[in-house]
């Protein structure tokens, strides 16, 4: 879900960035959207379901500040009686709604770090936050925000679908896949690479998130990719419920940052040079060229000589 800030006309010269409700339409003058929250459903541990569109609340009762819209397709959904809406003052009122079952849903617009700031802030004891659970953002929904609209997104997902598929990989966006902190799965990789299975426990990792839709942040799922990829499924679980391999993840982590990197796929050379996005193996071979240019290194052989074969690149 995406929630909008808007600029509010107050007075000749005067403006003021402020939520959008229907009740503050009928009082101020909106312009268009300056930029979108992440909205993020909370429900009680122990009460999660499968959110991939506004048809998966039905029959729910949601929790949110008196007055709030989250967009017209949210407000349609909502008079259609798809659910009801419980409103509140504030998010310490939503919370005591939420863990008394007096709602299934609690709507936050600060995204899943936010709320756990608006735990800090309301005071809630660290021993009650695991009481709630945080559900994924379906990918779709957090693509059409970073790309500015749902015809965007459809592009962009359908021609990286083609494109693997013609090169061979299984990827399938129609499988609900759930955008989620891949912070796990970077440590079942490095728990990989220690016992050299790495490339296995990728591929595996990456058919269960494109071909299949599930969720790299659920232990179970972890667990059995890594076990398909050769590691033992007990260490898994016990890597994962422990803090081994976080620095030297964090560390890596870092080490991205320091090189510019900012997407995926980058490819990191030597520890020095990036190459970003899905490219054709001639990019590789002019990058390689340039660097051993750079590095005072004899050239690769020219385009005809056979440079780079299915095997890699001759340098």
């Amino acid at each position: 879900m995406g929630q909008g800030l808007y600029g509010v006309g107050i007075r000749p010269g005067g403006l003021l960035g402020i939520s959008w409700t229907w009740r503050r339409d009928e009082v101020f003058d909106y312009s268009e959207p300056l930029f979108y929250d992440e909205v993020v459903i909370v429900v009680r541990k122990g009460h999660e379901f499968n959110y991939q569109s506004l048809s998966d609340l039905q029959g729910k009762t949601l929790g949110t500040v008196r007055g709030a819209s989250f967009g017209s397709a949210f407000d349609r959904a909502h008079q259609d009686g798809v659910f009801s809406i419980e409103g509140d003052n504030g998010a310490r009122n939503r919370l005591s709604k939420l863990a008394a079952g007096r709602i299934d849903c609690a709507l936050f617009n600060v995204g899943k770090a936010g709320f756990q700031e608006t735990l800090r802030l309301h005071k809630i004891p660290k021993s009650q936050w695991k009481n709630f659970v945080v559900l994924p953002v379906p990918l779709r929904e957090a693509y059409v925000r970073k790309f500015g609209g749902v015809e965007r997104t459809e592009q962009i997902l359908g021609q990286t679908q083609t494109t693997a598929r013609a090169e061979g990989l299984p990827m399938d966006f129609s499988q609900g896949q759930v955008r989620v902190t891949t912070l796990p799965a970077h440590r079942v990789l490095w728990l990989a690479g220690e016992h050299g299975v790495q490339d296995a426990v990728g591929e595996a990792l990456f058919r269960a998130h494109f071909e299949h839709g599930q969720n790299l942040a659920d232990p179970s799922v972890l667990i059995k990719a890594g076990a398909a990829g050769g590691l033992d499924a007990g260490e898994i679980a016990q890597m994962l419920a422990s803090d081994r391999g976080l620095a030297e993840v964090e560390a890596k982590l870092a080490q991205a940052h320091a090189l510019g990197v900012s997407s995926v796929p980058t490819f990191v050379i030597d520890g020095k040079w990036a190459i970003s996005g899905a490219q054709p193996p001639e990019a590789f071979a002019n990058a390689l060229r340039q660097i051993d240019a750079e590095q005072g290194a004899p050239a690769a052989p020219a385009d005809g000589d056979e440079a780079c074969g299915p095997d890699g690149c001759k340098v």
